[in-house]
């Protein structure tokens, strides 16, 4: 829901709130800015393009668990 609107949205996580600007930036169309925290360095900036996304896709690919799963869940096709 936070990607289909034209707002600036906030996604507030509790736990490994560090890993959840991976499938945003997967998820999000060029152009779209992912903003996150890296620890003791600060906030990070990305203009998602199909390069950012294709890294966070390898990177993920390489998650263990049930990777087909989390894909279809995203709404993302690995091979986009």
């Amino acid at each position: 829901r936070a990607l289909s609107t034209d707002e600036p949205t906030t996604i507030l996580v509790d736990g490994e709130e560090d890993l959840v600007a991976l499938p945003a930036i997967v998820a999000a169309p060029e152009g779209a800015s992912v903003v996150y925290g890296q620890p003791d360095e600060g906030m990070v900036h990305v203009n998602v393009t199909d390069d950012h996304r294709t890294e966070m896709r390898d990177l993920l690919e390489r998650f263990e668990g049930d990777t087909e799963r989390f894909w279809k869940l995203l709404g993302s096709d690995t091979d986009t």
